[in-house]
């Protein structure tokens, strides 16, 4: 027995509508999320200045030095 509510039927167009419009407003998004995301690297007060990459290079010596350090008490 099928139903022939029409009721039912028009239930089932209008969830069936809004779910594809939540997917597509999902895909618009996390599409200019992307965007902006690579507009950002793009902008030009953005970009590290030469203290922040330096203290980050200063940063990587130290703890390379640390594990150098810890290799270098290893017994043979």
């Amino acid at each position: 027995m099928t139903n022939t509510d029409p009721t039912r039927a028009m239930m089932d167009l209008a969830t069936s509508l809004a779910e594809a419009t939540a997917t597509a407003q999902k895909a618009g998004l996390e599409l200019l999320q992307a965007e902006y995301h690579a507009l950002t690297a793009l902008m030009p007060g953005l970009a590290p200045s030469e203290e922040d990459e330096a203290r980050q290079e200063a940063e990587r010596r130290a703890v390379e030095a640390a594990v150098e350090a810890g290799f270098d008490n290893m017994p043979v």
